[in-house]
């Protein structure tokens, strides 16, 4: 009975206490510090705005518009976080919330939010991968992707993006919230009598 019982609550730490999933690597991932405070910008204009509509509990989002501090517009801009926790060949995340409003080209071009991983070596880009892209109105949509990190690599860059694909003039704004970044979990193993099945 003890051992039954000892299992159980094994099984409902791996269900229920680590639902939240593995350690988010990401700085202020929610902008519930009320800033960018963890962020670098790079040819965008970011406020962190009250959150409308979206069930993740904050009080806060970011907001991002392509018109660069450095006196814009750009065709292309992000907010960046860069890290040096990942090795070669690990399997690696990231996700968000995103939402759009209004996004849009002024001369029938597209404006797309979405998050991207860029993968460097000693200052050089090898690789990178993005999720999918959202443009015009959309509401709170999750996007995510799971790559490998690419032999070499030895810096990691997680950007929440905006990008025109046909000129610099843009409308409306992209958000996002309850950003994440991590190592992808293996599945967890559990043993029931003569059977073995994973927890994914």
């Amino acid at each position: 009975m003890r051992n039954g019982t000892i299992f159980l609550m094994v099984l409902c730490a791996l269900l229920f206490c680590g639902a939240a999933g593995p350690f988010n690597l990401v700085i202020n991932p929610d902008f519930e510090a009320g800033s960018t405070f963890g962020w670098g910008a790079w040819a965008v204009k970011e406020d962190v705005v009250m959150t409308e509509n979206h069930s993740s509990g904050g009080l806060f989002c970011l907001r991002l518009s392509l018109s660069g501090k450095e006196g814009g517009p750009f065709s292309a801009g992000a907010l960046i976080q860069e890290k040096k926790v990942f090795k070669e060949n690990e399997k690696v995340y990231a996700s968000a919330w995103v939402k759009t409003d209004n996004l849009r080209g002024k001369s029938g071009n597209k404006v797309y939010a979405f998050i991207k991983l860029e993968f460097w070596k000693d200052g050089t880009l090898i690789d990178s991968a993005v999720s999918e892209k959202l443009t015009e109105d959309n509401g709170w949509t999750f996007l995510k992707i799971d790559t490998i990190v690419p032999e070499f690599s030895n810096m990691t860059k997680l950007l929440l993006m905006l990008e025109n694909d046909g000129g610099k003039d843009s409308t409306g704004y992209a958000y996002f919230d309850d950003v994440h970044l991590g190592k992808t979990p293996a599945p967890v193993k559990v043993k029931n009598n003569n059977s073995v099945f994973a927890l994914k």
